[in-house]
């Protein structure tokens, strides 16, 4: 039997596999690539690479414009009492107290929006990739380019929100990882940290410690002391992981007004979505863009062949990260969290900018699959039979590995060169325009949204009475409205399924919360709204039609706008920059009394400057 050497260098096995023998080489070089990265002595590259990754940060940073789901949670922590945020937030909120509990210390106390958002999404991603450049144990190369990587650098760096936590806790496990036997309580107390970040920390870091308690089953059981299993200090640290894990769980569960449980109609079943998290969730989290629109997955609509075509690779990627992990005996910490992950999302709730923690895990995995602690099979004189096949799989894993690395930093690269030539949300520039104008002193309406809990016995019934029932446009000012909460001035100000108002400058409630109103406590605070004043500036859609007919004459009654004429002075439109592209366009307008528009001088935009 010929060895793989003398298999490779046979000319008849080169003309029959002349695509494998290629990427055998192209491996080669890859690995000496690598060879020579590790070799160069010293700390500096590093150090200039995280130097640079900080420059990245703050500049990027300075030009994003904060999205809604940034900007509730410093409004929720800026305006919700203590004792609310402890105990109710949660439940509608979806993940558990930590993020806006420490938004809340900065918040209360004036601190600067903007700033402080960027400063704490830095402490934990900073050290996140101090971690990955200079104390995990993987290759050089892939220690490099993943700080610059699109989820990293921008997804959970830039855009800041709890996920900076979970990031730095799957880098400190991957580090911590084959010590947690030896000294479990740091291991342990990352856990619960990663757990305290969000629901999917919870979910994610049970699936580890269920994988970790079968280890050590199976060793006291070898060892014959299974009997003395509760003296040990991993069982009781793991007892109390478990324990605050349901307390969070207790604090987390939804009640039967929350959003994300009740008001949306499901374009797919169980089955698709789980489909959809169990085999192309894993390339979409790196190469793919299948799951492309900013949306929930419970609404998404696929392409039936893009989505099968991504079945197929999918599953191909998923066997060759099997076949590594059983290489490195780490197959489990990689089968049991993907099942469970792809049952919890299909099951409960998962949104497109979710995508980004399976590809934080898949680098918590391969940390630990690349630990010295975590030794590689002996190759016995059978299992040589195919070091032939053996070899080429390698040799796909690495020129796949450097492809996704390259791809990955790629998306990352031109993610932040979107960020400096568009806007990512509605809302501070329409803030800048009506504070630079004086427009503050004026009552102010926004376009909302209305979704009632109505309860359909099938989706015809739901789609017949829409038009009735559910007003489906987005919220506008959805970004930075505490810097008009100082103002005399009508706000009404909601979200998509929540409606409150503010007026003459007081904080109760000024927020944004993803609460279902029923169909009778939405119609007491529209007509609440009826009874002030009738607004001197319009924030909606570019459609001043659709806002007349859907929100002011259904409010105030078509009368009171027979004498009043708006114009716009104000137009934008933003992109959500999604990896290399977009994932949503929106639009926006900002109309004034005309009389108001003479008196400031504004300048009127017509239809025909609008952008398209």
């Amino acid at each position: 039997m010929k060895n793989n050497h003398t298999a490779a260098a046979d000319p008849a096995v080169r003309q029959e596999m002349p695509l494998l023998d290629r990427i055998n080489a192209l491996a080669g070089r890859l690995l000496r690539l690598n060879e020579k990265a590790e070799g160069i002595s010293g700390k500096l590259p590093e150090t200039v690479l995280f130097l640079l990754w900080t420059v990245l940060h703050f500049v990027i940073s300075a030009f994003h414009e904060r999205w809604f789901d940034e900007a509730v949670a410093w409004q929720i922590a800026k305006n919700t009492p203590w004792k609310e945020l402890l105990f109710v937030t949660p439940h509608y909120e979806g993940h558990p107290q930590l993020w806006h509990l420490l938004l809340a210390v900065f918040a209360k106390n004036g601190a600067p929006y903007q700033m402080t958002l960027t400063v704490i999404s830095y402490v934990f991603m900073g050290t996140a990739v101090f971690l990955l450049l200079f104390r995990t144990p993987l290759p050089r190369i892939m220690r490099w380019m993943l700080p610059f990587s699109y989820f990293i650098l921008y997804e959970y760096g830039v855009i800041a929100r709890p996920y900076c936590i979970l990031v730095m806790c799957f880098v400190l496990l991957g580090i911590l990882h084959r010590e947690r036997n030896t000294r479990p309580l740091p291991y342990i107390l990352t856990l619960m940290l990663l757990c305290a970040s969000q629901a999917y920390g919870i979910v994610l870091a049970g699936s580890i410690c269920a994988v970790w308690s079968f280890e050590i089953i199976l060793e006291k059981k070898k060892a014959g002391t299974l009997p003395s299993q509760l003296k040990d200090r991993r069982v009781l640290l793991l007892g109390v992981l478990l324990l605050f894990a349901v307390m969070l769980i207790l604090f987390l569960m939804p009640r039967e007004d929350t959003y994300a449980i009740s008001a949306l109609y499901a374009n797919s079943g169980f089955i698709i979505r789980f489909l959809y998290t169990f085999f192309i969730l894993p390339l979409d989290s790196i190469i793919t863009n299948i799951f492309f629109f900013d949306t929930q997955l419970m609404v998404m609509k696929f392409d039936p062949l893009t989505f099968c075509l991504g079945m197929v690779i999918g599953l191909l990627f998923l066997l060759l990260l099997l076949r590594i992990g059983i290489d490195r005996r780490t197959q489990w910490y990689l089968i049991v969290p993907h099942c469970i992950f792809s049952v919890f999302t299909a099951s409960v709730y998962f949104a497109q900018h979710h995508i980004g923690v399976w590809f934080i895990f898949l680098v918590f995995w391969f940390m630990i699959s690349f630990s010295p602690a975590e030794q590689r099979f002996d190759e016995t004189e059978g299992s040589r039979q195919s070091s032939f096949v053996k070899n080429i799989l390698r040799s796909t894993a690495v020129c796949l590995t450097s492809f996704t690395l390259v791809f990955i930093t790629v998306q990352g690269a031109v993610a932040c060169f979107r960020e400096f030539g568009t806007v990512f949300a509605i809302g501070q520039k329409e803030a800048e325009f009506i504070m630079d104008n004086g427009l503050d002193r004026y009552h102010i309406m926004t376009q909302w949204v209305i979704q009632y809990d109505d309860v359909y016995d099938t989706k015809e019934e739901k789609e017949s009475t829409a038009s009735d029932n559910l007003i489906k446009k987005r919220n506008v000012l959805n970004i930075m409205p505490e810097s008009l909460y100082n103002s005399d001035t009508l706000i009404a100000y909601t979200g998509h399924n929540i409606f409150y108002h503010y007026h003459n400058g007081t904080d109760d409630h000024a927020y944004y919360s993803h609460k279902m109103l029923k169909r009778a406590e939405s119609d007491a605070l529209l007509a609440q709204i009826g009874q002030l004043p009738v607004p001197d500036v319009l924030l909606g859609s570019n459609n001043l039609h659709e806002i007349h007919t859907q929100y002011l004459y259904p409010t105030w009654g078509e009368e009171s706008f027979a004498d009043i004429e708006y114009v716009r002075v104000f137009t934008d439109k933003t992109e959500r920059v999604w990896k290399a592209a977009t994932s949503k366009t929106e639009y926006v307008s900002i109309y004034v009394r005309k009389e108001i528009a003479e008196k400031l001088g504004l300048t009127i935009i017509p239809n025909s400057d609008l952008p398209v």
